[in-house]
């Protein structure tokens, strides 16, 4: 989403007096809320479009604009200088938080791409306070923590898999496969290929994969990670992530095509209001009947931490 005026072409109908008047009234009230605490564009908008003339309120945000008083790249700045001093996030966490606010896409790529060096070095030393919080744990504990592979992000869940074959015994045509395969799929790839023989399991053999046959291979996948507050459920198709966070209740949309790094969170944009819909629906069809109590009455429901059931014994 590129930096541009979302605002444009409203319209008023108020006479010269009156739209002084109601600027005046206007610009008092966005003072008021911007004066305390630093506000991102959007942030003013929507809070106010619904009481004032839509038009007035963005010829007065282009007034507090040029004034400075509204500045998104100076609240980038000051977001993430406070993150620094407070609190243990990666980079991918503060570019999450500052697109919640609706930032424009451009201007966060362009803090990002000039800061990179203090912000790696800021995520090193995260990652370091975050491995000595956990330092104090039972051994067994921390060994849990570091295999776990908890977060949905393809860092975490895309595991490269190889199938050596130095006889070309199997006689493969494809090389290599892009098809969504899981770690349910290992089993039944390893007793078709190695006997000819094909299992019934809740996983599925690649042999027809590596023969170029793609019909009737899944599109799709769920998964889960528990994680104490970070548990996650997401569904992963060729083209989509949809991730939903039972505890905090938070939803992500990633289009995997167009950005395999997970940098922009959609779950905001209205365009895809309708695919959120779809896989919020298909998301409760896989939960259905689960004993945490995901769903209530056909419908994703946020669960109490308590409720989440640890995938490790004595997990979190």
């Amino acid at each position: 989403m590129e930096e541009t005026n979302k605002f444009k072409g409203c319209k008023s109908g108020f006479t010269i007096t009156e739209e002084l008047k109601q600027k005046d009234k206007i610009k008092t009230r966005l003072l008021k809320f911007i004066i305390f605490k630093k506000r991102t564009e959007n942030e003013v908008f929507n809070k106010f479009k619904d009481e004032y003339d839509n038009e007035l309120l963005c010829e007065v945000i282009q007034q507090l604009k040029e004034l400075k008083y509204i500045d998104d790249q100076e609240y980038i700045e000051k977001y993430i200088l406070d993150a620094l001093n407070l609190k243990a996030l990666s980079m991918k966490e503060l570019r999450f938080k500052l697109q919640s606010k609706e930032i424009p896409r451009n201007l966060i790529d362009k803090y990002f791409e000039e800061h990179y060096d203090e912000l790696y070095e800021y995520e090193i030393k995260s990652a370091k306070k975050m491995f000595e919080k956990k330092s104090n744990k039972e051994p067994q504990d921390i060994k849990n923590y570091l295999f776990r592979k908890g977060y949905p992000y393809q860092g975490s869940i895309k595991i490269p898999a190889f199938i050596f074959d130095p006889g070309n015994l199997i006689a493969g045509t494809k090389k290599s496969v892009k098809q969504l395969i899981k770690i349910q799929d290992v089993f039944p790839s390893l007793v078709e290929l190695a006997t000819g023989n094909t299992v019934q399991t809740d996983g599925k053999s690649v042999r027809q994969l590596l023969f170029g046959e793609f019909a009737g291979w899944r599109n799709e996948f769920h998964g889960e990670h528990s994680l104490g507050v970070d548990s996650s459920q997401y569904i992963l198709t060729d083209e989509w992530k949809f991730i939903w966070f039972p505890v905090t209740n938070e939803f992500q949309l990633f289009h995997m095509t167009e950005d395999p790094n997970e940098k922009w969170n959609l779950i905001a944009e209205e365009k895809y209001t309708s695919l959120i819909h779809e896989f919020k629906v298909k998301l409760a069809r896989y939960l259905e009947g689960r004993e945490e109590g995901f769903v209530q009455e056909g419908k994703l429901c946020p669960v109490p931490l308590e409720k989440i059931v640890s995938t490790l014994k004595g997990g979190e």
